[in-house]
């Protein structure tokens, strides 16, 4: 009988599959230890969850919205386009942190903002993010191929907990602030399974460095033979048919 690798993190179970038998060559990302802050379950309220099953888009998508700063603008209206303050695709694990903020307007510059959002990604499969500087949230996405054209979505928010505000009240706010994170990852979903692979991407200048280092990045996670970007992958499959 065959065995997978499996590990439990974040009231959740990860179950490693490759499809030439490997074993796992990066660790599940955590929430909270991750981020070396010393946090931990206790200084959030219960998670929310979203599960879209059979979507139709690749998992690659979801890991290059990270790097899409043009798209905060217009699909969640924050008043400036991000910018990104690191960049690291060096192993399997990756790490992209950005300047972001939802409120002012677009005449403000992004150097008077000091909220960022910083994302560590496991692979194509799972990326968690930290929230700072602005409502406290940390996040878990995680997306499984289930054929060629398929994938299911999961996707969960942690709100955090402010000292001396634990009321009941202030858990019902949180629950709508992560009511609203859901809301906006849903966006990016529609967006996703109506998204059809580019390659190279019509890119502005400030996306560049990062769509090129994030599609370098991915071609490791593909085995011999079956293409090294979702171009090539979606290339085969047409032909098949």
């Amino acid at each position: 009988m065959r065995t997978y690798p499996v590990v439990e993190r974040n009231e959740s179970a990860y179950i490693w599959h490759d499809v030439e038998g490997r074993e796992p060559f990066f660790d599940v990302p955590d929430i909270f230890a991750s981020f070396e802050d010393g946090s931990s379950l206790a200084d959030y309220y219960p998670r929310q969850t979203l599960h879209e099953p059979n979507r139709e888009l690749h998992p690659q998508y979801v890991m290059e919205n990270g790097v899409d700063v043009a798209h905060f603008k217009f699909v969640h209206k924050t008043p400036i386009v991000p910018v990104f303050t690191r960049h690291d695709f060096d192993q399997p694990t990756s790490y992209v942190d950005f300047t972001i903020t939802f409120e002012g307007d677009e005449n403000q510059s992004i150097d008077d903002i000091d909220s960022n959002i910083q994302a560590i990604n496991g692979g194509l499969g799972i990326a968690v993010t930290k929230s700072s500087g602005m409502i406290d949230n940390r996040t878990i996405s995680a997306t499984t191929p289930v054929d060629d054209y398929t994938s299911d979505v999961r996707f969960t928010v942690y709100i955090g907990r402010v000292p001396g505000k634990d009321a009941p009240r202030h858990e019902t706010k949180a629950q709508e602030f992560g009511q609203d994170v859901i809301r906006q990852f849903q966006q990016d979903v529609h967006i996703w399974s109506h998204q059809r692979y580019s390659d190279p991407p019509a890119l502005s200048s400030s996306e560049f460095e990062g769509f090129t280092a994030i599609r370098k990045w991915a071609q490791q996670f593909y085995p011999d033979g079956r293409g090294g970007s979702a171009a090539k992958l979606q290339s085969i499959t047409v032909e098949a048919h």
